[in-house]
């Protein structure tokens, strides 16, 4: 592996499972690789669903795509990051939109695991001005506590909830959490 200046990768995504076409604002993007990619994301562009991300090692990405827990046709897939060789034509410039690169702030908030798993706990806005937010993820951060993460795009109080697989609350939630406005101001 070799650090490279920071590579997009960007390729069209189909937005559908086995059960058929999903909104593309609810995909969820899993990346497996050499380095933790930076700057993840979903987007729509002229009617074609993207997904795209930016890496600094060389390597073998693989990318796993999921609407409510379920695995997108045509994923994962894979993609290999190599440094330019000597007399490659120069890479293509591409830019993310503006709207997927500036106007949504991660939130992170921790939450008592209760002994839990992050495995297979679903992750809900219940209340909020924002239903679907571009990314949710939950992770074990220790044995006693959760981490999650959300991709807002408007500010507000929001009503969080994460079930079990069962389909049961997890102890101690919703959780209510507020997005300032400030977390937008550039």
């Amino acid at each position: 592996m070799t650090t490279v200046n920071p590579t997009l990768v960007k390729f069209p995504l189909v937005p559908e499972t086995a059960k058929g076409p999903v909104q593309w604002r609810e995909i969820s993007v899993g990346i497996q690789g050499p380095a933790e990619p930076t700057e993840a994301c979903v987007f729509e562009n002229n009617g074609t669903v993207f997904v795209s991300f930016k890496a600094t090692l060389t390597g073998t990405y693989t990318v796993t795509c999921k609407h409510a827990g379920e695995i997108l046709l045509h994923n994962p897939v894979s993609i290999t990051v190599d440094q330019k060789q000597e007399g490659a034509p120069p890479p293509q410039e591409v830019q993310l939109p503006v709207q997927a690169k500036s106007t949504t702030r991660t939130i992170r908030f921790k939450v008592p695991s209760s002994g839990l798993s992050s495995e297979g706990l679903k992750i809900f806005i219940e209340d909020g001005p924002e239903k679907v937010p571009a990314r949710m993820s939950i992770d074990n951060d220790g044995p006693d506590q959760l981490v999650v993460c959300i991709d807002f795009s408007l500010p507000g109080g929001y009503r969080i909830g994460i079930k079990k697989p069962s389909g049961e609350y997890i102890p101690n939630s919703p959780f209510n959490i507020n997005v300032p406005e400030s977390a937008f101001k550039q």
